[in-house]
């Protein structure tokens, strides 16, 4: 993911005013990264963010494709951050 996901996307609702929403495809590896972007966005915009999730399969299989451990902790805590969630 960009580091500048963030500025692009508040610079974008400053130049497109009828620009909504915002939305962020993830595989879920980048959560610090991920939500921080959103946290900004979400502070310094009227966009609606929405996020995809991105799985190559269940736990086992998405692990070894992404060769990252963990993948339901990962989606876990994105999804805490949801609408449902904190952020």
């Amino acid at each position: 993911m960009r580091d500048d996901i963030a500025d692009i996307a508040i610079v974008a609702s400053e130049m497109i005013p009828q620009l909504r929403d915002f939305r962020v495809a993830t595989n879920g590896t980048l959560t610090e990264k991920i939500t921080s972007a959103i946290e900004t966005v979400l502070t310094e915009t009227d966009l609606d963010v929405s996020i995809k999730l991105s799985l190559d399969g269940f736990e086992e299989t998405h692990d070894k494709v992404r060769r990252v451990p963990g993948w339901l902790l990962l989606q876990r805590f994105l999804l805490s951050k949801t609408k449902f969630g904190s952020l």
